[in-house]
């Protein structure tokens, strides 16, 4: 019922008493939603991931040089996504 009594980018805070592990709100995760395109544009993004033509940028580093890839990360030196290997 919440959801639906908060105007467009409002917030809803969920705080609770007790402790029950499996309630959400004891991870504090966070919800969001967006609107990122029509129903047609989900369909040509699907096809074009079914169809191998979406690559994914990333770099590979050891699990060693997690220091230097964070360094990197902050100083924009990396072009997307980095993935640490152990």
């Amino acid at each position: 019922m919440a959801i639906k009594s908060v105007k467009k980018g409002g917030l809803i805070v969920i705080a609770t008493v007790g402790k029950n592990p499996t309630f959400f709100a004891f991870e504090e995760k966070t919800i969001r939603g967006t609107v990122i395109g029509s129903t047609k544009d989900m369909e040509q993004v699907i096809k074009i991931c079914d169809d191998n033509k979406l690559s994914v940028i990333t770099e590979t580093y050891p699990l060693e040089k997690a220091n230097e890839v964070l360094k990197k990360l902050k100083d924009s030196q990396i072009q997307a996504r980095a993935v640490l290997i152990p």
